[in-house]
C-alpha cells in the first residue's frame, strides 16, 4: 500500500518557472469499480501511482483482473478552471501476490547434542528489499516448527530413591514412588515412561515383596511379614523405558532403597501446651521467624515414624502464618508467610498439632499431648492512607461547565485519622479539588484540542504527626465536542483585467475538532449583501473544498471584498460562521497569457501489479 508501482508523464511547453507549467495528475474514473472505493490513487505532483489501502486489501485477480484508470493532468496546478487538461488510459493487470506467508514447515530434529533451551519453533521473519536496501513489501513471517526425535533416554530424578516401609504394614499399601524424567517432547509417546522390577534383594521371604504401577512409578506392598531385624532393608532395581516400554525405545535403570522401621506406636509430646510470644509490630517483614517451637516423638529416629510436622489447625484461617521444620532437630520455626494487618486481625489465636508422616500402628492415636497452642499479640503501625482504587479515571465533555465535578477519589487512614487531599501536576490549572471531599471539580474550561487526555496525580495526607501521605495517578479523557469554528485558506487570486470569462478561487476549510464536527462543510454567501449574490456563486469540489466563482465577466478594475460563510458538520445548535471572511479579488492588467496546452505521455499503459 503507497508504493509506486508505475507512472505517468506529462510535458508543458511554458516557462517551467511560472504557474503555467505547473501540472496536476488525477485519477477521474476506474473501471470496474466493484468496491465502489477508489482502489489506486496517484501523487498529484510525481504522477506515481500505488494502491489505496482499501486497494491492498481488496484488489484479487480472481474477482477483477484488469483495471482501467482513467487520467486527467492540467496545468495551473489544477487549481483554475481555465487550465489546460489532456486525458489517457492506463491498463493494469493484477497478478496473484506470491510474497505472503506460507504454511507452518515441520522439519525433524537433526541434533543430539544436549541443548540449555529446548526450542520447539522458530519465527523467521523474511524481507524483500532492492539494492538500495529498501523495503519493497511488508515484512513475512516463517513458522518452522521442529519435530520431536526419540533420542534422550529417562533420567532417574534421583540417584537412589529410599522409601520406608513399617514393620506392621499391610499388603496393597502405596509406601511412595519412583521419580523419572526424559527431555524428550511432553506429551508425546517419545516422553511416556513404562516401569518395571527388574530384581530385588533379598529374595525373602519372597522374591516379590513389592509391586510397581507400570506408568506412574508408584511402588505399593505385595507381601507383608517384614522382619527388621532379620532383614532391615530391600534394594529394587527398576527398568524405565520410553515410549510406553517399546523395545526400541531408551531405557535407564534406577535403584530403589526400602528400609523396613519399626512401626509408628509412638506419638509426638509437645514440650509445652501453652507458648508465649511478646507483641509484634504490624509491619514486621513476611519471611520472619516469630518462634521455636519443639515435640518429642520416641520411635525410631531419623524415620518418618519420628518426624514431627506441624500444622496450624486453628486460628488462622488465611494462612498468614507457616511452620517448617528442621530436619536435624525435629523442631518447628513459626514464620510469617503473609502482612500482618493490626486493623483487621489484631490478636491470633493458633492452634498446632504435631503429626508424623507414617501412620500410627493400630490402637494408638494422637492425643492433646500432641496439640499446643500460640498466641500472638500485633502492635498497630502508623501507616500511610489507602485510596479504594490504584489509578481512577473519568471520561467528560470538554465542555463541562466551570464548577461541575467530574470525579471523587477516596482514601481510608488505616488508623482512622482525618485526610485532606491535594492536586499535584494540574499545569493548566483546569481542576481543583475539595481537600476534605476528595471531589476533583473543573476550574476552568476544559480544551481537548490542547490535550485529550488530562493527567494529574492526588495526594492524601493524614492529620497526625508524622503525617504520612498516598500518591495517586488520576486520567480525564476529554470527549471532543463542536467548539471550534471552520477556519479558511485560500491563495491570494489575481485575475486578468478585463475578465475575459468567468473565474474562480478555490477555498478550503479546516476545523480542529474531530469528526463527526468537522467536515464536509458548507459554503454560503453573505446574504445580506446583494452584491455578493449577484456577482458570485459557490461552487462544491468536495467536502473540504469549494470554489468561489464569478456569475459574469463585467467587473470593474477595483479590488472586491467578499465575504463568506462556513458551517462544519455540527448540529444545527453547534453551527458555527466564519465572521468578515473577506477575500480580496485583485485585478490587474495583465500581458497576454502564453500559457500552451501540456500534453500527456505514458511511458507505460499495460503495467504489473
Amino acid at each position: 500500500m503507497g508504493r509506486p508501482f508505475m507512472r505517468v508523464y506529462a510535458t508543458d511547453k511554458d516557462n517551467p518557472s511560472t504557474p503555467n507549467a505547473k501540472l496536476n495528475y488525477s485519477i477521474s474514473n476506474q473501471i470496474p469499480d466493484t468496491y465502489k472505493v477508489p482502489l489506486f490513487q496517484i501523487d498529484s505532483k510525481t504522477g506515481e501511482i500505488s494502491t489505496t489501502s482499501a486497494g491492498a486489501q481488496n484488489l484479487d485477480p480472481n474477482t477483477d483482473a484488469e483495471y482501467i484508470l482513467f487520467l486527467t493532468v492540467k496545468d495551473l496546478e489544477g487549481l483554475s478552471d481555465n487550465a489546460f487538461s489532456r486525458n489517457t488510459q492506463v491498463k493494469i493487470i493484477v497478478k496473484e501476490n506470491l510474497w505472503k506467508s506460507p504454511n507452518t514447515v515441520i522439519i525433524t530434529e537433526n541434533s543430539t547434542d544436549p541443548h540449555p533451551i529446548q526450542i520447539t519453533q522458530y519465527v523467521l521473519v523474511v524481507f524483500a528489499k532492492d539494492k538500495a536496501n529498501t523495503n519493497l513489501e511488508q515484512p513475512i513471517e516463517v513458522y518452522v516448527s521442529v519435530t520431536d526425535i526419540n533420542d534422550n533416554p529417562p533420567v532417574c530424578e534421583v540417584p537412589l530413591t529410599v522409601l520406608e516401609v513399617q514393620e506392621n504394614e499391610k499388603i496393597g499399601n502405596q509406601i511412595g514412588s519412583l521419580k523419572a524424567f526424559d527431555l524428550d517432547e511432553s506429551d508425546s509417546l517419545n516422553s511416556v515412561l513404562k516401569y518395571q522390577i527388574l530384581d530385588q534383594e533379598p529374595k525373602l521371604p519372597s522374591s516379590t515383596m513389592f509391586i510397581i504401577d507400570e506408568y506412574s512409578g508408584k511402588i505399593q506392598i505385595e507381601h507383608d511379614r517384614f522382619q527388621k531385624t532379620e532383614l532391615p532393608e530391600y534394594n529394587l532395581t527398576v527398568k524405565v523405558t520410553d515410549m510406553a516400554g517399546n523395545p526400541t525405545g531408551f531405557y535407564t535403570v534406577c535403584s530403589v532403597v526400602i528400609r523396613i522401621i519399626e512401626g509408628n506406636d509412638q506419638i509426638p509430646i509437645f514440650e509445652k501446651q501453652q507458648y508465649e510470644l511478646n507483641p509484634i509490630p504490624e509491619d514486621t517483614p513476611v519471611g520472619t521467624t516469630l518462634l521455636t517451637i519443639g515435640a518429642i516423638d520416641d520411635d525410631e529416629p531419623k524415620t518418618g515414624s519420628s518426624k514431627i510436622l506441624y500444622n496450624v489447625v486453628e486460628g488462622d484461617a488465611e494462612g498468614t502464618f507457616a511452620i517448617s521444620t528442621d530436619e536435624e532437630t525435629n523442631q518447628g520455626h513459626v514464620v510469617i508467610r503473609k502482612p500482618l494487618d493490626f486493623e483487621t486481625m489484631p490478636v491470633y489465636k493458633l492452634r498446632i498439632d504435631a503429626r508424623n508422616p507414617e501412620p500410627l500402628v493400630p490402637g494408638v492415636v494422637y492425643n492433646a499431648s500432641s496439640t499446643a497452642y500460640l498466641n500472638i499479640s500485633v502492635i498497630d503501625v502508623n501507616e500511610a492512607p489507602v485510596f479504594g482504587s490504584i489509578e481512577y479515571q473519568a471520561m467528560v465533555k470538554e465542555n463541562i461547565p466551570v464548577g461541575n465535578t467530574i470525579l471523587k477519589v477516596d482514601a481510608i487512614d488505616p488508623e482512622g485519622s482525618s485526610i485532606r487531599y491535594r492536586l499535584e501536576g494540574d499545569v493548566f490549572n483546569w481542576l481543583k479539588i475539595n481537600s476534605e471531599t476528595g471531589d476533583i471539580i473543573t476550574n476552568t474550561l476544559l480544551d481537548r484540542e490542547r490535550t485529550d487526555t488530562y493527567k494529574v496525580r492526588v495526594i492524601a495526607v493524614q492529620f497526625e504527626s508524622p503525617a504520612l501521605e498516598s500518591t495517586v495517578p488520576v486520567s480525564i479523557n476529554l470527549v471532543d465536542v463542536n467548539d471550534n469554528p471552520p477556519m479558511l485558506t485560500y491563495q491570494e487570486p489575481h485575475f486578468c483585467f478585463p475578465v475575459q470569462e468567468p473565474k474562480a478561487v478555490l477555498m478550503k476549510a479546516m476545523d480542529k475538532d474531530l469528526d463527526p464536527h468537522g467536515p464536509p462543510f458548507q459554503f454560503s454567501l453573505k446574504g445580506d449583501d446583494k452584491n455578493n449574490t449577484e456577482d458570485w456563486e459557490i461552487v462544491p469540489v468536495n467536502d473540504s473544498f469549494a470554489k468561489l466563482k464569478m456569475r459574469h465577466i463585467s467587473f470593474e478594475k477595483i479590488q472586491y471584498d467578499v465575504e463568506v460563510n462556513i458551517r462544519d458538520n455540527g448540529n444545527l445548535e453547534k453551527t458555527y460562521t466564519v465572521p468578515g471572511v473577506a477575500l480580496s479579488l485583485v485585478f490587474y492588467k495583465l500581458k497576454k497569457n502564453k500559457n500552451k496546452e501540456p500534453k500527456a505521455t505514458t511511458p507505460d499503459t499495460n503495467p504489473m501489479l
